[in-house]
């Protein structure tokens, strides 16, 4: 007899989760110290160099398809065990490089890797067999922890740089890619069956009308659909209005702040991306997806309001910076929970695997605020452009609503029809 799911491994699912992506703060946010280190040492350009991160990352967005289809014809642990592997072999491949093309190469390898084991498609997958309830809150616990782990890696990383040169520290770097990310897929069951337990829900018995009614939805998952774009959308409006965090410096320059501020803005950014992926999950158990992701941009475009109003006051515009980290916990938190709104559980992960390589879109509206400051002479205008991703942001939430009610199994629409 299956034993319901016990609330300690619970914890030790999740804890697992979390090394797996604070794994992903040395393997791919710490790229940013070794740039001129890197440069240096290779005799190359600092394009030149900076491109590796760019291939990482394309990689990484393009190669979500192929990952989701190992894990059907290999097992999941398997699946983050090669990645592991992989990202690791790509680290010392690049500490040990004479050649940019090589540094490349591994460039490749590493976001193939990084898809594979520490990916939110692969932390996802995990999550949602061993959580029926709270999942939301445990999503968003999980992925916090890449930012953070970025934040505390980096100065230990620069310092080993500083004491002994890029090329032990990049080897440093992929021990520590290697010892955060092996325990806890090792560790780690693929699903509660394995141990005889069930999935974890609530012990509360009774839920709200609005969680029964999210979790009676589940619209058959096709590419060719108005919900899927109506995601798609989503997902790159939200992911390029996030972005605006790169302009934080320059904005700060421009008001007469100075870098420093500037600095700190961006690092208030950061530490609010932890924090709202907190609150975004717990919101999306408490609420729904739903109400989460509309409250999420409602408080993004008021920081986007606090950031025009006020250039003269440091706290506020730290404030601000802080506030609009919500747009980062909507293009991941929230764009996992109104996928399992939309689909359901069981087809959150093909869907993503489709949606990521899609969403890199967003790169090309990104690079149109520089050209919008020239044009303008202002930043205002690029959080203008920033608050209308917000206002269709939640316009596209209201439309997966209708889509996902008039397309569902048993609807008045078309049933089952997407």
């Amino acid at each position: 007899m299956i034993r319901s799911f016990h609330r300690y491994y619970g914890i030790t699912v999740a804890i697992c989760c979390l090394f797996m992506t604070s794994s992903l703060g040395a393997c791919m946010n710490a790229d940013s110290i070794f740039l001129t280190p890197m440069s240096e040492g290779l005799g190359v350009s600092r394009g030149a160099i900076t491109l590796y991160t760019s291939l990482a990352g394309m990689a990484s967005f393009l190669l979500y398809p192929l990952a989701f289809r190992l894990t059907k014809r290999i097992s999941l642990r398997s699946v983050v065990l090669l990645g592991i592997c992989i990202a690791t072999a790509a680290c010392v491949g690049m500490g040990a490089a004479h050649s940019i093309y090589f540094v490349y190469f591994c460039a490749v390898l590493r976001g193939f890797g990084t898809t594979c084991y520490a990916s939110n498609m692969v932390v996802s997958l995990y999550l949602n067999r061993w959580f029926r309830d709270k999942i939301g809150t445990v999503t968003g616990i999980v992925l916090s922890m890449v930012g953070i782990s970025a934040a505390i890696l980096n100065p230990i990383l620069n310092s080993l740089i500083l004491s002994l040169g890029y090329q032990a520290a990049m080897m440093i770097r992929a021990g520590i890619v290697l010892l955060t990310g092996l325990p806890g897929a090792l560790i780690m069951k693929e699903t509660p069956e394995m141990l005889g337990l069930e999935p974890y829900r609530s012990p509360k018995q009774e839920k709200t009308a609005d969680r029964m009614r999210e979790t009676a939805h589940a619209v058959p998952f096709r590419v060719r659909s108005i919900l899927f774009v109506v995601l798609a959308a989503y997902f790159i409006l939200s992911s390029a209005a996030a972005r605006l965090v790169d302009q934080l410096p320059g904005y700060a320059e421009s008001i007469g702040q100075g870098p420093r501020v500037g600095a700190l803005m961006a690092s208030a950014f950061m530490l609010g991306s932890a924090v709202f992926k907190l609150l975004i999950g717990a919101l999306n158990d408490a609420v729904g997806a739903v109400k989460a992701a509309i409250a999420g941009g409602a408080v993004a475009l008021a920081a986007l309001g606090m950031l025009a109003a006020f250039p003269g006051s440091v706290v506020l515009l730290l404030a601000g910076s802080f506030l609009y980290a919500t747009m980062l916990a909507l293009a991941s938190v929230s764009i996992f929970a109104l996928v399992r709104y939309a689909y359901g559980s069981e087809q959150t992960g093909a869907a993503i695997s489709i949606l990521v390589p899609i969403s890199s879109v967003y790169t090309v509206l990104t690079s149109t605020y520089g050209y919008l400051f020239d044009a303008t002479g202002t930043f205002l205008a690029v959080f203008a452009l920033c608050a209308c991703f917000g206002l269709i942001c939640i316009v596209l939430v209201l439309l997966v609503v209708w889509c996902t009610r008039r397309n569902s199994p048993g609807s008045a629409g078309q049933p089952g029809k997407p």
